[in-house]
C-alpha cells in the first residue's frame, strides 16, 4: 500500500488518498461477514474469543461512503485517515453483537499471544480529526451505527 500511495503522490498533482480503518456494518441491507459470523457462533452457544489488547479504528461503512463522497467533491489534496475512536476488538464485539440483539455471554476477552509478535498488529487506530475537519462528519458510535443503518 506505501508503494501506492508513494507512485500517486510522485505522479499527480491533484489526488486524495483516503486511507480507512476498520470497516462495518450493514450494506445493501445486510451486515458484513464478519458481525454475522460472530453474531451466528454466539446466537448458538458457541463461545467466542476476541483480544481485548488489539485496538482498531472501527467506523461504519455507510459512514465511510458518505466521507468518501464528500472528500472526492473536495479540492483536499493528500492523505485522510477515515476511521472511528480507537477501540478494542473485544469492546468492538461486545458492541456490535448486542446491537444486533444477541446475548454476549459466551464472548470472552483474552489477551494477544506473546510468542507471534509479528502475526496480530496491536494497534492499528488512526487519528481522524483531518476526517472530521474536512467533512464535518463525527463517527458514529458501534451500537448507534448498528442500530441506525439496520434494515
Amino acid at each position: 500500500m506505501a508503494l501506492c500511495e508513494k507512485l500517486i503522490k510522485e505522479n499527480s498533482e491533484n489526488y486524495c488518498i483516503i486511507r480507512p480503518s476498520y470497516l462495518y456494518g450493514y450494506s445493501l441491507g445486510i451486515i458484513d461477514e464478519r458481525l454475522a459470523e460472530y453474531s451466528k457462533a454466539l446466537a448458538q452457544g458457541a463461545g467466542l474469543e476476541r483480544f481485548c489488547d488489539m485496538y482498531k479504528g472501527p467506523l461504519d461503512v455507510n459512514q465511510v461512503a458518505e466521507i468518501v463522497l464528500k472528500l472526492s467533491l473536495s479540492d483536499y489534496i493528500g492523505l485522510v485517515h477515515v476511521a472511528g475512536p480507537r477501540k478494542s476488538v473485544y469492546d468492538f464485539t461486545k458492541e456490535a453483537v448486542d446491537a444486533l440483539g444477541i446475548s454476549t455471554e459466551k464472548l470472552v476477552g483474552t489477551l494477544m499471544p506473546k510468542d507471534q509478535p509479528t502475526k496480530f498488529l496491536r494497534d492499528t487506530s488512526m487519528a481522524y480529526a483531518l476526517m472530521i475537519k474536512l467533512t464535518g462528519i463525527e463517527p458514529l458510535g458501534v451500537r448507534e451505527s448498528i442500530l441506525k443503518y439496520k434494515p
